[in-house]
């Protein structure tokens, strides 16, 4: 008999916080932004990132992130600042929380697609 893995919490409602990466990616003196592409904020701008997956550090998942969005690869990224993003529904439940650690890195190679 095999145990199987409890199924993946939804993000809405959660029973527990998603943690997820943005990246600050500089290029000389400009910085990139993607436009949101999901439900949640479609089409509004943002920094590069996403959820961090199981057994992957921050750094990576930053690194793994920016080049799924973006097509750029980032090396060492540093932390910049970690934040909570919470939102409630109108009778008080938790609908969204993310545990937000943001990052800042150079760009490495790549162009931005």
């Amino acid at each position: 008999m095999t145990a199987q893995a409890p199924a993946e919490a939804g993000r809405e409602f959660p029973t527990r916080p998603v943690i997820g990466v943005g990246v600050v990616v500089w290029r000389e003196d400009k910085g990139l932004l993607i436009r949101r592409g999901n439900a949640r904020r479609a089409g509004h701008w943002s920094l590069p990132g996403g959820a961090q997956e199981l057994g992957e550090t921050v750094a990576e998942a930053a690194v793994r992130e920016v080049l799924e969005e973006t097509g750029v690869q980032i090396a060492a990224p540093k932390l910049v600042e970690v934040v909570d993003s919470l939102e409630r529904d109108p009778d008080g439940r938790i609908r969204y929380h993310y545990t937000l650690v943001d990052l800042t890195a150079e760009w490495q190679s790549g162009e931005a697609c």
